[in-house]
């Protein structure tokens, strides 16, 4: 799958991410990152429960990784 999908499934799935930002996250939406190399940007944006939308900035941290760098209200 594609690196917009993985994001996705990332954000809306990990409990991690549920604690970092202090909710449930649904409804997450990426953009297709231009480039599969490392070092790649792009950004997501989610529904987060008592925080509303955020912004969530990713990076292309490996081949078929990534990470997320930060995350801010939309």
């Amino acid at each position: 799958s594609s690196y917009k999908d993985q994001t996705e499934d990332f954000l809306n799935d990990d409990s991690t991410v549920e604690v970092a930002v202090g909710g449930d996250v649904s409804g997450a939406e990426c953009a297709e990152p231009d480039s599969t190399d490392v070092g790649t940007t792009y950004q997501c944006t989610a529904e987060v429960e008592t925080v509303g939308n955020l912004t969530f900035d990713v990076e292309i941290d490996a081949e078929d990784s990534f990470v997320v760098t930060n995350f801010n209200p939309s």
